[in-house]
């Protein structure tokens, strides 16, 4: 009874091994996979990332984060003395006769 049990596990083990084999292509298969792999390298080196599906384009876009630090900080701070111009104009729209005088 053991001798048999033993058999059929060798046998079914013999089985698990061939299916685990890597079959053996044609020569049709075998250049069909060549040409696959090509095309894989070619869409990887185009796309500047290794392993990427598609070409990865850079876009520009209209934000502050274009430009470096220093211009950064002038654009924010000539949008902030127009946005207190806008809601303080009194501020700015002082009495000439005041100015005048204080100069003279």
């Amino acid at each position: 009874v053991e001798l048999k049990k033993a058999r059929k596990i060798a046998a079914a083990r013999l089985r698990a091994a061939n299916r685990l084999k890597p079959k053996e292509l044609s020569q049709e298969q075998k250049i069909r996979l060549k040409e696959l792999k090509e095309a894989k390298a070619r869409r990887s080196r185009n796309s500047g990332l290794p392993g990427a599906k598609f070409k990865v384009k850079q876009v520009d876009s209209p934000s502050l984060y274009g430009h470096g630090r220093g211009k950064r900080v002038l654009i924010t701070t000539a949008m902030c003395c127009v946005l207190a111009i806008t809601l303080y104009p009194d501020f700015l729209l002082c009495d000439l006769d005041k100015v005048m005088m204080a100069y003279e």
